[in-house]
Parts: structure tokens; C-alpha cells; sequence
């Protein structure tokens, strides 16, 4: 399966490599031997199941492999009741669906780290507006 087994979590960068899309691996399509990627999409407003190339979309991929987490079987369990959830880039987007799946805690890092990085830019904004004041 292209080195991607089940349970790997695969991202590709977008928006100037700013941000990541996340997928966990949940099998391989037969026919191909292509690893099949579960991911919560903008693109398609839901969870879906892709093949990793349409996942790529000829992007750079990087793999991540968890030490440890559920089965196979559990994540495509997991996998298989999340599907057609729709996509909501606060409440349930690739992120949340991938901790969701791996760890039975939907959260999302990069979210977190946008409203920080948000938070920090009005915190400077207002510094320097305070000091031409």
C-alpha cells in the first residue's frame, strides 16, 4: 500500500503550506492495491473515503504513524459509522474527523492554532495603536 498502512494519519499543505489536510489511512482499494484515506472535506462537504492520489491531489503528502492507537478493524469501524458527516470547518472539519477516529476525541490542532495566532495579532495590533496614541 505505498508504504500507508491502516491507521496512518496522511496530511498534504495548502493555503502557502500555512495549513495541512488530514486523512487516516482505512484500507486499500483491491482492484489498485491504492491506499484508501478517510477525510472530512470542504471540497466535498462531507466524510468520504478517496483514493490516496485523489487524496493528494499531486501534493506532497507526508505520513504520520501513531505508536500506538486502535485496530484496524475499530478504525474502520470508526471510519465507517462517520461517513456522509458533514463538513464544518469550526465544528467537525479534517482534523476534528481524524483525532475523532484515532483517539475518540474530536479536536482540532491547527484550529487552535489559527485562534491563537489570531489572538496574538489583535494583541499586537493594539500594542502598537496604543503607543501612537
Amino acid at each position: 500500500m505505498n508504504g500507508v498502512r491502516i491507521g496512518d494519519k496522511v496530511s498534504t499543505r495548502f493555503a502557502a503550506g500555512l495549513l495541512k489536510h488530514v486523512g487516516v489511512c482505512a484500507g486499500c482499494d483491491w482492484e489498485s492495491g491504492e491506499p484508501l484515506i478517510a477525510h472530512n472535506s470542504a471540497r466535498f462537504g462531507k466524510v468520504k473515503v478517496s483514493r490516496l492520489s485523489e487524496f493528494t491531489d499531486g501534493k506532497d503528502m507526508t505520513i504520520e504513524r501513531p505508536d500506538d492507537g486502535p485496530s484496524p478493524a475499530a478504525i474502520q469501524a470508526r471510519v465507517s459509522a462517520l461517513l456522509d458527516e458533514p463538513y464544518s470547518a469550526i465544528r467537525y472539519n479534517c482534523d476534528h474527523f481524524v483525532t475523532d477516529v484515532l483517539e475518540n476525541n474530536p479536536r482540532s490542532p491547527q484550529l487552535q492554532w489559527l485562534f491563537l495566532a489570531g489572538l496574538l495579532a489583535v494583541g499586537a495590533i493594539y500594542v502598537l495603536s496604543s503607543k501612537r496614541a
